[in-house]
C-alpha cells in the first residue's frame, strides 16, 4: 500500500513517515522543505515542492497513491498572523489542490491534521462536540480545510478523518529525528534549550491561573502516539465517512510542573523569568479522546510527561552534538 505524506518532512510528518515505513507501506513524502528538514525524509521517496502546485499533486498521485496524508501547512501561530494572506493560501488552498488531485486520480482516502485550536470552550476536558469559534488566523484557516474536506468526502465519496491535535511534543525512541523549529515556540524544547544553554531563562507567562500552581496547564501528548493515530486510521476505509478525532491524554501539566519535571531529567538548573499573562491565554487546556479510544483502539502510552521530556532531551543532546545533521537554527 503507498501512502502520500505532505509535510513530511516536518517535525509531525517525519514521525508518521516513520511509522508508515516501518509498517511496510510505500511512504512519498511531498515538502517544500520551508520549515522541514531534508535529513528526516530518509522514510520514503521524497519530492520537493509545494501542495499549492497543481502538476506536482497530479504527478505524484499518478503514483498509484492509495492514502493521503495531509500535514503540509502553515502552522505557526506568530507567522500566520503576520502574514494571513499566505497561511490562508497554504492551509486552505493547498488542501483544495490536494483534494483536486485526489479526485482526479480516484484516491479515496485522507488523514488530516487539524488543532484544538479551533475550539473555544469552558467546557474541560474538550470533546468534539465543544463549541467550534476559532480565534485567530492559523485556527481558522485549519477550520476551514476541514470543511473542503468534510465537503469532498459528502459529496466525492472518500473516507476522511480529522485530527485535532492538542500539545505535541517528544521524541523518536531511535534519536533520529526530533523537534526543531525555527525560532521555536513550544514549551517544552525551549525548556531543555535552556537546560543544555542555548538560552538563558525560560518565560513564565502568568502566575495567577486559577490553577495549583498558578501557572497555565496543557495537555500534551507524545509525536509518537500521535503518528499512532494515523496507521490505526489507515486500517481501514469507507466511503463517505467522516471522522473526527481529539489527540490529547485527558490530563495537563503546569508550565511550573514541566520545568521541574525537566530539572529532574537533566539534572540541570533551568533559570526562568517571572512575566504577566499573555493576552488570550487559558488557565488550562485539556482534551476529551474517549472517542479515538473507542473507535480506533487509540492509546497515550507514550504519553506520560517524563518520557516526553526524556526522549525530547536525549533528542536535543543528540542532535546539538552529531556532525551529519545539521545544527538547529534556533541556536
Amino acid at each position: 500500500m503507498r501512502v502520500l505524506i505532505t509535510g513530511g518532512a516536518g517535525y509531525i510528518g517525519s514521525h508518521v513517515a516513520k511509522h508508515f515505513r516501518n509498517k511496510d507501506y510505500d511512504v512519498i513524502v511531498v515538502d517544500n522543505l520551508a520549515t522541514g528538514n531534508h535529513w528526516s525524509t530518509k522514510w520514503g521517496e521524497f519530492i520537493k515542492g509545494d501542495v499549492r502546485d497543481a502538476d506536482l499533486m497530479h504527478s505524484v498521485m499518478s503514483k498509484d497513491v492509495d492514502l493521503v496524508v495531509h500535514l503540509a501547512a502553515v502552522a505557526d501561530v506568530s507567522a500566520a498572523e503576520r502574514d494571513p494572506d499566505r497561511c490562508f493560501s497554504v492551509n486552505i488552498e493547498g488542501t483544495k489542490t490536494v483534494l483536486s488531485a485526489m479526485r482526479s486520480h480516484g484516491i479515496g482516502q485522507i488523514l488530516f491534521s487539524s488543532t484544538c485550536a479551533v475550539y473555544q470552550s469552558q467546557a474541560l476536558p474538550m470533546s468534539e462536540r465543544c463549541n467550534i469559534s476559532p480565534a485567530g488566523v492559523y485556527a481558522e484557516s485549519k477550520l476551514q480545510a476541514e470543511k473542503e474536506i468534510i465537503r469532498e468526502a459528502e459529496q466525492g465519496g472518500i473516507d476522511c478523518t480529522i485530527f485535532r491535535f492538542f500539545n505535541v511534543s517528544g521524541a523518536d525512541k531511535d534519536c533520529e529525528i526530533g523537534e526543531v523549529h525555527d525560532p521555536e515556540t513550544h514549551l517544552i524544547p525551549i525548556v531543555l534549550e535552556c537546560a543544555h544553554g542555548i538560552r538563558e531563562r525560560v518565560q513564565i507567562y502568568g502566575q495567577d491561573y486559577p490553577t495549583p500552581d498558578g501557572t497555565a496547564i496543557r495537555d500534551y501528548v507524545h509525536v509518537e502516539d500521535i503518528a499512532a493515530a494515523h496507521l490505526l486510521a489507515a486500517a481501514s476505509r469507507e466511503a463517505n465517512r467522516v471522522r473526527t478525532f481529539n489527540l490529547g491524554t485527558g490530563s495537563g501539566y503546569s508550565v511550573k510542573e514541566i520545568i521541574d519535571v525537566a530539572r529532574r531529567v537533566t539534572g540541570l538548573p533551568i533559570p526562568v523569568a517571572l512575566t504577566p499573562r499573555r493576552a488570550g491565554d487559558q488557565a488550562r487546556l485539556t482534551a476529551d479522546s474517549a472517542l479515538a479510544q473507542k473507535e480506533l483502539g487509540w492509546s497515550t502510552a507514550a504519553s506520560d510527561l517524563p518520557n516526553i521530556i526524556d526522549s525530547s532531551w536525549k533528542w536535543l543532546s543528540h542532535y546539538r552534538s552529531t556532525e551529519d545533521v545539521p545544527k538547529s537554527r534556533t541556536a
